[in-house]
């Protein structure tokens, strides 16, 4: 192994210290609709598909892959391109991913725009990029081919950016961080323990309790917080 090899190595190990620290998440929001206006990309769009990264041996493991996203509709204005790469990023670096979602499944989104991506600035930032080919894998070639000169966005572990549509209806913390079914479990815990476990149980336990709203219900809503 050469000097400049020995080089970008401790390089790599450095950063890699530097940012691996667990995430101490502050919330940016507790619902949907909170900072809405703050976000510079909101979209109703449909998963076109998701693409895994396969990190080599110098990579950080908090980056895991891309989501391709078409755009359904853009509530920011008509953007320069239908399609949207979102980076998904592990929580415990206090970020997002959506590759929980399945191909053609819709999703509404508030995001950042990235100005770009890819991995050798990532995890080479001090580095020139010839010098840095040598360390990269197909999974790297893969990842910077579908990134390039498209629209990169991302999103934060710690606010309710995502909110995806099962069965026709979007569902998640859109309007409020508690159901209604948390929300009355809170109450009668206050008044009888056993009361509220059986309501737990009957209400609450194995069951979907998150806001459900139709698409239709979405498009007025996020519209009437931004106008």
């Amino acid at each position: 192994m050469n000097k400049g090899s020995c080089i970008i190595i401790l390089i790599i190990l450095l950063i890699s210290l530097c940012k691996g620290n667990s995430c101490d998440c502050v919330p940016t929001s507790y619902k949907f609709i909170e900072n809405l206006s703050e976000r510079q990309v909101i979209i109703h769009a449909k998963v076109i598909k998701q693409t895994i990264y396969e990190p080599n041996e110098f990579a950080f493991r908090y980056f895991k892959g891309v989501t391709e996203l078409q755009t359904i509709h853009s509530f920011r204005g008509k953007l320069w391109n239908d399609t949207i790469i979102h980076l998904n990023y592990s929580q415990s670096m206090c970020g997002s991913s959506i590759q929980y979602l399945n191909p053609n499944q819709e999703v509404f989104i508030k995001a950042q725009l990235n100005n770009e991506f890819n991995t050798i600035k990532e995890y080479f930032p001090h580095v020139a990029p010839e010098e840095a080919l040598p360390y990269l894998n197909k999974s790297d070639t893969l990842i910077n081919s579908i990134c390039q000169n498209q629209i990169i966005v991302s999103t934060f572990g710690c606010d309710a950016a995502i909110i995806p549509v099962i069965d026709e209806f979007a569902q998640g913390r859109i309007t409020r961080k508690n159901s209604k079914y948390r929300r009355r479990y809170n109450l009668i815990k206050k008044i009888k323990s056993d009361w509220a476990e059986w309501y737990f149980d009957k209400y609450i336990q194995n069951k979907n309790t998150d806001e459900r709203k139709t698409v239709k219900q979405m498009y007025r809503i996020i519209n009437g917080v931004l106008n």
